[in-house]
């Protein structure tokens, strides 16, 4: 009887609700601009980054001061999207190709549902809950974050790792990475999980991450921020630096942490927490933004949760 409420094949469903997703969603960006509803902050500040490196001025923003787009994020990821304004120079040729690239999100929590569970109809249950998901329907209203290109390339990577082609997984797990600094810890809690399972790729995973982590604090940090400090990431863990316990207990017992938690979680109806391990794979995320004393790390708003 449950089938009959999906006449289409899973592959045509998938399609479906791909097609739905984009449309709408590149409707929605398009009138939004158009109706000047988007900001310098951050569509303005990205869009000139884009522009100015297919001038030569690679990854830099005037808006901040003429200064590397690193001294405030590091999101390498940039230098391949500015290839679209080569092809279309505009923000709708960027609106385009990033939704389509969040759009194969549905494909790939399906291939991971149904190799996992072997069930057509709740493996399209999982795809219809990314679809619908509220981070990602937030972040599509508040343009432009590209950590939300994480999410794809991390579901491709893991069902790449699933079927055994863990050499080809590394490439969208290092992309995962260049779309903000904050989701190497999402790729490092893979990698724990990949290791700690004994799937095969884990331990290049692992490394990926772990070297992301010394390149980033050791390297991109010091080098940019510190050089043209703009946001001083380190304050947002004072409590833990000053030894403040319950400054520390505040922050990962209140209220907006659960509903952070809910919110997140709850759409899937919370089977993150009911895997062999989940720990490894989403305690590195999960620590590093609930020990945080920055509420924004615990917000949905603009898909900040993007890798998690």
């Amino acid at each position: 009887m449950i089938r009959n409420l999906v006449p289409l094949s899973p592959l045509a469903t998938l399609i479906f609700l791909a097609v739905l997703f984009w449309g709408l969603s590149f409707a929605i960006q398009t009138f939004m601009h158009l109706g000047m509803n988007t900001s310098v902050w951050d569509l303005g500040l990205y869009d000139q980054v884009l522009w100015n490196t297919t001038k030569g001025d690679f990854l830099i923003t005037s808006i901040r001061g003429g200064v590397h787009l690193f001294a405030e994020r590091f999101k390498p990821i940039f230098v391949l999207l500015s290839g679209i304004y080569l092809v279309q120079d505009s923000v709708y040729g960027l609106f385009a190709f990033t939704l389509l690239l969040h759009a194969t999100s549905i494909f790939w929590t399906y291939a991971i549902a149904e190799h996992v569970l072997k069930h057509r109809m709740t493996s399209l249950l999982f795809a219809l809950g990314v679809t619908l998901y509220l981070p990602y329907r937030n972040g599509i209203h508040f343009l432009f974050h590209s950590q939300m290109l994480a999410d794809p390339f991390i579901l491709m990577g893991i069902w790449l790792s699933a079927v055994r082609r863990s050499r080809w997984a590394l490439i969208p797990f290092a992309l995962a990475v260049m779309c903000k600094e904050s989701v190497i810890l999402d790729i490092l809690g893979v990698g724990l999980f990949l290791f700690f399972s004994r799937q095969k790729g884990g331990l290049s995973t692992l490394l990926l991450g772990i070297f992301s982590l010394i390149l980033f604090v050791a390297y991109i940090e010091p080098h940019y921020a510190y050089a043209h400090p703009i946001m001083n990431k380190w304050s947002f863990y004072d409590p833990i630096i000053q030894g403040n316990v319950s400054a520390i207990l505040q922050n990962i017992f209140s209220f907006q942490t659960l509903k952070f938690l809910i919110l997140i979680t709850g759409p899937f109806l919370f089977t993150a927490f009911f895997a062999k391990k989940w720990w490894l794979l989403l305690g590195p995320s999960l620590l590093f933004r609930l020990l945080s004393s920055y509420g924004g790390f615990r917000l949905i708003t603009a898909h900040y949760t993007g890798g998690l």
